[in-house]
């Protein structure tokens, strides 16, 4: 089975976000790392292909240098191939057209698979696997926590729901988001970061793949009007009276003052 799994390359999210005087996001103290949620996509395609056979491919829209080492640690934990679909320095291209480049950049004929993220940690749309599906005219499942591949070659799926988790048979090819899983995704060896330094990454130029206005004619444009911090948490009350009964008494209080019961 031939899965493809979309990586986003994303700031560490463990670093904290600010703004600078034009009110642009400032990643320059932050690592550039695999999305969280691509990690789980990327891990639930390896233990596919070492249960039924076939090929792990990873792909990004980014630019070529940025992606370059996030694809290699993709490599050194089960990825057989990797390729990016450089990323134009248009800054007026949203991720719609991007994605647009992607879906026109994929021979997805050969691809059982194509498994992404839910989301990602920079900017949570949570739209990249609806929108290949589109494109792709393909089935698709999203929030997806476990998957199997069947001997009839469809593959048996747990989705998680808000109120259970759902098990769905589902043909291929199909897309798949991938929310997390029970489990956590494997650490690179040292032998298979060595292999990875040596692999080649497939360069795609967006040339081509979109119309003169920087966006495939089917892809609505979107245009950023601002970004802001959210307003900061005030900080907690402590109530530290001298017995219990006193203490109950007081938060009630400061719930009744603020109008909360």
């Amino acid at each position: 089975m031939n899965i493809l799994v979309c990586i986003k390359p994303v700031p560490d999210e463990s670093v904290d976000v600010s703004l600078d005087k034009d009110n642009s996001v400032v990643f320059s103290d932050a690592s550039i790392v695999v999305n969280s949620y691509d990690r789980y996509a990327l891990e639930a395609a390896v233990r596919i292909k070492e249960s039924v056979g076939g090929t792990v491919s990873v792909i990004s829209v980014s630019d070529y240098d940025a992606a370059t080492p996030v694809l290699r640690s993709c490599l050194s934990v089960g990825a057989d191939d990797a390729a990016v679909v450089q990323e134009d320095a248009n800054e007026e291209r949203e991720k719609w057209s991007l994605l647009g480049c992607a879906s026109k950049a994929l021979p997805y004929a050969p691809f059982d698979v194509i498994i992404c993220g839910i989301e990602s940690s920079d900017i949570s749309y949570g739209e990249t696997g609806i929108a290949l599906a589109e494109y792709l005219d393909l089935p698709i499942v999203t929030r997806v926590v476990s998957v199997e591949a069947q001997a009839n070659g469809k593959l048996m799926l747990i989705q998680e729901t808000e109120t259970c988790h759902r098990r769905i048979e589902v043909p291929t090819p199909c897309v798949l988001t991938f929310s997390k899983p029970d489990y956590e995704p494997r650490y690179p060896t040292i032998k298979s970061k060595i292999a990875a330094r040596k692999s080649a990454i497939t360069l795609i130029g967006s040339s081509g793949l979109i119309d003169d206005n920087g966006c495939p004619s089917s892809i609505g444009k979107t245009r950023r009007v601002a970004v802001s911090l959210p307003p900061q948490r005030s900080g907690g009350v402590l109530i530290s009276e001298e017995t219990a009964e006193e203490s109950v008494n007081k938060a009630l209080s400061i719930l009744f003052e603020q109008n909360v019961i």
